[in-house]
């Protein structure tokens, strides 16, 4: 069975343009990053590129340039970085879900019980199964290659 992202996808981003539309001010997202850092700079120009597509303001800087939070509204933070010393991200940003709250959270069952604060490609996955009416209770899993960053 193929499970493909497009229809949940376009779903998804039909709810967050309506959620943007009703808003006065629309939170951004920090983004921090390593200009060195080749695939977190493909990474970086695709999360702007949804960003304009959908009215979220990005705010990029080099992780060179420091870590304090602009002065904006501020609804998420990111690290794009694979090579520097991590940074801490406030609990209430972590929209990666790579800072250790989430990484608690993630192993108390914590997928459905809080998505802000868990890591983003495992809980795409999560969603994808649901969509599509996969059952996952009581399955073994094999994963293929694993990381911090990446599920």
């Amino acid at each position: 069975m193929l499970l493909t992202g497009k229809q949940p996808a376009e779903q998804l981003y039909t709810k967050i343009d309506e959620r943007v539309r009703s808003m006065t001010e629309v939170p951004g997202l920090f983004a921090l990053y390593d200009p060195e850092d080749k695939p977190a700079g493909w990474y970086l120009r695709s999360i702007q590129r949804a960003g304009e597509a959908h009215g979220i303001p990005v705010y990029a800087r080099p992780l060179s340039e420091g870590t304090a939070l602009p002065m904006k509204l501020l609804g998420g933070m990111i690290v794009l970085s694979k090579t520097k010393t991590p940074i801490p991200i406030p609990p209430e940003l972590d929209v990666d879900g790579t800072g250790p709250s989430s990484f608690s959270t993630l192993y108390k069952g914590g997928l459905k019980a809080y998505p802000r604060t868990t890591p983003c490609t495992a809980e795409a996955c999560v969603r994808l199964l649901d969509y599509y009416g996969v059952p996952v209770s009581g399955k073994h899993v094999v994963i293929l290659g694993r990381s911090l960053t990446v599920g």
